[in-house]
């Protein structure tokens, strides 16, 4: 992208972004994505504890656009991963000073005096983070925290929250905020050792906390309750910024600036978050697959024009190789569902096969244990193509190992409004009573006819086209994709067998979509192989100095370069995608 070596070949005034740019995922947090059919940039997270974390913004594809989003993450990770690099040790044992803090988290409820007041059991259980399932009955409930202090030392607490779906950073209490209306104590600036401080409730003021996930259109969502302790005061608001979508930031003039003194004693204490959708919330979902030229973009085209308002035309999640659409189908009870666009094989290119089902396959793995099930999968194909490629013949069978089960499958062979152009054009050139003036409607019904011999008699067949004749749509019993989607979204739910697969075996190998991938590397090497023992007899056939010997050698070693490659991505498709 452009955009993105302007902005490290060209700083001009921005101070420059504490980043590392590597094309190892492995050592990455975040990774661009570019959406070229809305020419807009967007962001995937890479770390093992948050992959799951989808990130719904956007951004254009500017220079500034990206400074300013790439400053954002970049501030947003370094808050929440610094700690003190030399922390103090205390007591006998030597422990680590953080180590005496413990935080409980409570949901609070109002009593008669309209004072938040704790309700159950302490959240954060042993210390090992907070869990919670959102739904209706609990998605407006506030929380509070209790920080416990079991050293003898006095210090000063400040408490955030960090939101990682929408790098957010909320300042929950430092000392000086206001009491609650009502409370009968004045606010305190300090924590005794041995002590406890209430924040969100009781004296010490705070902020009640919504622990409710941010976004209508996201299930999971990862955050932190991030407490800081001092020995001595400091303003630490400038650590509050807004979501990446606001572009805004609590610092500026608030940046602390120490004065010289003693450094303090200081340490942080992290407890994680995670917040997922509850049953209530959780949508069908449909998938549209196919490469690019079978009638996937005019399909979905024609079904976003159909929708009220054109609903859905914009993706409310998208990688380089998925988008998600939410729709809403019309009607009394006005349904929801989640279509989503999925990429199949494109070309002879196996690395990208590779990675291409490796990223499905991840995405529908965390989409099942998300309790998210696909009820069906539609495939686009274009019967107006002179030939049944081998790419067609990868991609059908691709749908059935994603599918499993013929009734999770529907063939949806696009491009039926070529067969009425062709047999205009035969009838401006031939004879009304001339056999071949239905030739190529024939030609393509048997097109058809073949491809349903590659798929189970279980497998449902529709057809599309874009016409402009009504009654030459009906008579190509064309399907509307509205009707096609309201009516798969209405069955009984079933589940991808890909989806079963990879919440088992966690990796791309252990499918049957990547058995197949494998068994092809496999051929490929074989051949590398056969190919290299060829060029080996050939060089012990030639003098030392022949002037082709050098080109054979190199050949040799890019021969070799290749079976490495294939080798190393063979490993890789045993490695947790989960």
């Amino acid at each position: 992208m452009d955009c993105f070596k302007d902005l490290f070949s060209k700083p001009e005034d921005r101070p420059p972004l504490s980043i590392a740019v590597t094309k190892d995922k492995a050592l990455a947090n975040i990774s661009l994505t570019y959406l070229d059919e809305y020419d807009e940039i967007g962001f995937e997270v890479l770390n093992p504890e948050e992959q799951d974390q989808e990130i719904r913004h956007t951004i254009d594809r500017t220079v500034e656009d990206l400074y300013e989003a790439l400053d954002h993450i970049c501030r947003y990770y370094y808050h929440r991963d610094h700690v003190n690099t030399n922390p103090r040790a205390i007591g006998e044992d030597s422990v680590p000073f953080s180590s005496k803090f413990t935080i409980d988290v409570f949901k609070l409820e109002g009593n008669d005096e309209d004072i938040y007041v704790p309700s159950g059991p302490n959240l954060n259980i042993q210390g090992t983070g907070i869990e919670l399932t959102i739904g209706p009955h609990n998605e407006e409930d506030m929380y509070g925290f209790r920080i416990t202090n079991h050293t003898n030392f006095t210090v000063v607490p400040y408490l955030f929250h960090l939101d990682s779906s929408n790098f957010s950073i909320t300042l929950i209490y430092q000392p000086g905020a206001v009491a609650q209306i009502g409370a009968r104590e004045l606010p305190v600036l300090f924590l005794s050792g041995r002590s406890s401080l209430a924040v969100g409730y009781g004296s010490a003021g705070g902020t009640p906390q919504n622990l409710a996930i941010s976004s209508d259109h996201l299930d999971l969502e990862h955050g932190y309750i991030r407490l800081y302790v001092s020995t001595r005061y400091i303003d630490l608001s400038f650590l509050q910024q807004g979501a990446i979508s606001d572009m805004t930031r609590g610092y500026g003039s608030h940046i602390y600036k120490p004065r010289k003194r003693p450094h303090p004693i200081w340490d942080t204490i992290t407890v994680p978050v995670l917040l997922t959708r509850g049953d209530e919330r959780r949508s069908r979902m449909i998938g549209v697959i196919g490469s690019r030229g079978n009638g996937k973009s005019a399909f979905l085209e024609e079904l976003f024009n159909s929708l009220p308002g054109n609903a859905g035309r914009k993706p409310t999640f998208a990688t380089v190789f998925i988008k998600e659409y939410n729709i809403t189908l019309p009607g009394r009870d006005e349904e929801s569902l989640t279509l989503v666009d999925l990429p199949a094989f494109q070309d002879d290119n196996i690395v990208m096969h590779v990675s291409m089902l490796q990223a499905v396959v991840a995405y529908l793995g965390k989409q099942y244990q998300k309790g998210h099930r696909f009820w069906s999968l539609i495939w686009c194909y274009n019967i107006s193509k002179p030939r049944f490629t081998v790419i067609d013949r990868l991609n059908a069978n691709l749908v059935k190992d994603l599918t499993g089960t013929e009734e999770n499958a529907t063939v949806l062979t696009t491009y039926w409004n070529e067969a009425e152009e062709a047999n205009k054009h035969a009838a401006n050139t031939l004879k009304t009573d001339s056999p071949a003036l239905h030739r190529d409607a024939h030609w393509f019904e048997g097109g058809e006819s073949q491809l349903k011999s590659l798929f189970e008699d279980g497998v449902e067949f529709k057809r599309f086209g874009v016409f402009n004749d009504p009654a030459a749509q009906a008579r190509a019993s064309i399907t509307n994709p509205l009707e096609l989607i309201t009516t798969l979204g209405s069955r009984a739910g079933g589940t991808l067998e890909v989806q079963l697969e990879a919440s088992e075996a966690r990796d791309l190998g252990g499918t049957k979509a990547g058995k197949r991938l494998q068994s092809g590397l496999e051929e490929e090497i074989e051949m590398k192989e056969k190919e290299i023992r060829g060029l080996e007899m050939e060089l012990e056939q030639m003098d030392e100095d022949d002037y082709d010997r050098a080109a054979i050698l190199e050949e040799k070693i890019y021969a070799r370069q290749e079976i490495e490659r294939w080798t190393e991505m063979m490993a890789g498709m045993k490695r947790p995608i989960l």
